[in-house]
C-alpha cells in the first residue's frame, strides 16, 4: 500500500497510464480473436487508446495539480500520436474504404462514446450507473457488433463486470481525489458480489445450455474478478487495476 499523498498523486496516474496500454490490448486482442487481426484491429486499439488518454486527460485537467503537469503532457501526447497513427493507417489502407469499413463496424460505440462524454460529469447514483452501462456497451459493441446474435451480450457483460468492479476497488482513490464514484452514492459491495455470482452462473448457462460460444469465458472473468474483489488488500500498490485489465482477453478464449 502507498503511505503518503505524494507517493499515491504520482503512483495513480501512472498505474492509469499504463492500464491504459492494457486496456487497448485486451479489447483489439479480444476482436482478433473473434474475427483476424487486420486493419480494423489496429484501428481498434488506436480508437480505444487515444479515447482513454483523454478521458484520463481532462480528469487530470480538472484536478489542476501542477505536480501531475507531465501525465498530463503525457495523455495528451499519446492522444496526439494516437489520433495521426489513426489517419496514417486509414490512409495507408484506403481513406474512403477504411473510414467506410471502420464507421459501419464501430458507429454503436462511437455513438456512446459521445452519449457518455454528455453525462460524464453527472454524479447521481442513477448517472454513475448509466456511465457504467454505456463504458460496458460501449466496449461490448466494438468487440461483438455487427454480428447480431445473442452472444453479443457477452461482451458487454464481460465489460460491465470490469467497469463495476473498478469503481469499488478505486473507491478510496475516488474519495481523495474528488471523482464520482457509484459506491459513495449508496451501491453496495453486496449489490456487486450478487451480480458477480449471477454474471459467472449466466455465462455457465449460456454456453452450457445454450452454446454460446465465450460463456464459459465470461464465467471465468467474472469468477476472477470476484476473487479479486475480496482479495483487494493483498494486491501490492493496488496493482489490482493491472491485472483485471490483463485477464479482459480471457473471457474471449475460444473455451469448450
Amino acid at each position: 500500500m502507498l503511505h503518503s499523498k505524494t507517493e499515491f498523486r504520482h503512483f495513480y496516474p501512472l498505474t492509469e497510464f499504463i492500464g491504459i496500454f492494457i486496456t487497448a490490448w485486451a479489447i483489439a486482442l479480444s476482436y482478433g480473436l473473434h474475427g483476424q487481426f487486420d486493419a480494423n484491429t489496429i484501428l481498434l486499439f488506436l480508437s480505444t487508446l487515444g479515447y482513454y488518454a483523454l478521458d484520463h486527460g481532462l480528469d487530470l485537467i480538472r484536478f489542476q495539480n501542477n505536480s501531475l503537469r507531465c501525465y498530463l503532457r503525457a495523455y495528451m501526447a499519446l492522444f496526439v500520436l494516437s489520433a495521426c497513427v489513426f489517419g496514417a493507417v486509414v490512409f495507408y489502407a484506403g481513406i474512403m474504404e477504411s473510414l467506410r469499413v471502420f464507421m459501419l463496424r464501430f458507429w454503436p460505440t462511437l455513438l456512446i462514446a459521445a452519449l457518455y462524454f454528455f453525462v460524464r460529469r453527472k454524479a447521481t447514483q442513477l448517472f454513475l450507473l448509466i456511465k457504467c452501462l454505456l463504458i460496458s456497451l460501449g466496449v461490448g459493441f466494438a468487440v461483438s457488433f455487427p454480428f447480431l446474435h445473442p452472444e453479443i451480450l457477452i461482451a458487454p457483460l464481460v465489460c460491465l463486470s470490469n467497469v463495476l468492479v473498478f469503481a469499488f476497488l478505486e473507491r478510496n482513490k475516488d474519495a481523495e481525489l474528488g471523482n464520482a464514484n457509484l459506491f459513495h452514492v449508496g451501491f453496495k459491495k453486496n449489490y456487486l458480489v450478487y451480480g458477480l455470482v449471477i454474471v459467472s452462473a449466466a455465462g455457465i448457462i449460456m454456453q452450457w445450455v445454450f452454446d454460446f460460444k465465450g460463456g464459459f469465458g465470461l464465467a471465468i472473468y467474472a469468477f476472477l474478478s470476484f476473487m479479486i474483489l475480496i482479495n483487494e488488500t493483498k494486491f501490492r500498490e493496488n496493482t489490482y487495476r493491472w491485472w483485471l485489465d490483463a485477464l479482459l482477453p480471457v473471457a474471449f478464449l475460444p473455451l469448450g
